[in-house]
């Protein structure tokens, strides 16, 4: 499963990624706005 996970914090952002991946899911990490409305508009679930 894909989760994209916006945080701009990046100790929190590395801690939640680890700790999904673990978990089996596929992380994907934005830290701004900017970047939220890139990822949506051009990323494909799979």
């Amino acid at each position: 499963m894909n989760i994209l996970l916006i945080e701009d914090e990046s100790a929190i952002a590395d801690t939640l990624i680890h700790v999904l991946a673990l978990d089996g899911f596929n992380v994907n990490w934005v830290d701004t706005g900017e970047a939220v409305t890139w990822s949506t508009k051009f990323s494909h679930p799979s």
